[in-house]
């Protein structure tokens, strides 16, 4: 594991990278897997520029050029600083492979890919709640932001659930629990409503993010009174793992899914 000691020097070594590296504007920024069902999954992340962005999939790393290619949620020629693809009709109970093509950048951990593995068929049970919220991007105007990705879980007492994730189609979000799932995937998460807790992240590119805690209570019209989110700017940060993971796409480390493990000797090997 990385020694605390060194994340100044890494960092340092990163902005040394970056600053000469044109890339650093599609490079894909806090990753996201989810919707992960039996026969789709979800990969999302941002960008600090707006760019065209897709993924390319596969069962097998040895037919690579039978590979599929999937597309922004919201269309092919979507030119954004914030990114949802969903991968549809696949082979549940089945690991898959994909790479990221982010503007000019190619996420593909080394051409090792990255590895996801669907879960089973469920059917899903009379058990209906769809919580909502507002997105807003400021306090003051009220300002509606569009566009963002809302990432949800169920909080649990010992485990949460797995991650879902959806695109905002206006100043509203919504999700109906009844899909949610344990985190591997494997069968339907358990959960009360007007009871159970839930977690939602959002991630608005440049607009900035917000994050709440709150029931899971379910919201029958528009009518009803909704928890609303305002997004706050981020300040000109990067955090360690999307350090750890420029440095990987962008001097040729593979990247391990378990464990970020990376010695300084090989970075500076690697950019001289």
């Amino acid at each position: 594991m990385i020694n605390y000691k060194h994340i100044f020097m890494i960092v340092f070594i990163c902005f040394f990278v970056l600053s000469s590296h044109s890339s650093i504007a599609s490079m894909p920024l806090n990753v996201q897997e989810s919707n992960v069902r039996g026969t789709q999954f979800t990969v999302s992340w941002k960008t600090s520029s707006n760019v065209k962005a897709k993924i390319k999939y596969g069962k097998l790393k040895t037919n690579y050029q039978q590979w599929q290619t999937a597309f922004d949620d919201r269309g092919e020629e979507v030119n954004s600083d914030i990114h949802h693809i969903t991968v549809h009709n696949l082979s549940p109970n089945t690991t898959y492979y994909y790479e990221i093509l982010s503007g000019n950048v190619i996420d593909n951990n080394k051409k090792d890919y990255y590895r996801l593995a669907t879960g089973p068929e469920l059917i899903n049970i009379n058990r209906f709640c769809q919580p909502a919220g507002k997105i807003l991007i400021d306090r003051i105007n009220n300002q509606i932001s569009f566009q963002t990705i809302v990432y949800i879980r169920i909080l649990g007492k010992t485990e949460n659930s797995a991650l879902e994730s959806m695109i905002s189609s206006n100043q509203y979000w919504y999700r109906d629990l009844a899909n949610f799932r344990t985190m591997n995937h494997s069968d339907l998460f358990f959960y009360e409503c007007g009871k159970s807790m839930i977690k939602v992240d959002i991630e608005g590119g440049k607009n900035g993010a917000a994050s709440m805690e709150t029931l899971a209570v379910h919201y029958e019209s528009s009518d009803d009174e909704r928890p609303s989110l305002f997004l706050n700017p981020c300040p000109i940060h990067i955090e360690l793992e999307n350090i750890i993971r420029m440095l990987k796409v962008l001097c040729g480390f593979s990247v391990d899914q378990y464990q970020h493990k990376i010695q300084m000797s090989d970075i500076i090997k690697r950019i001289k």
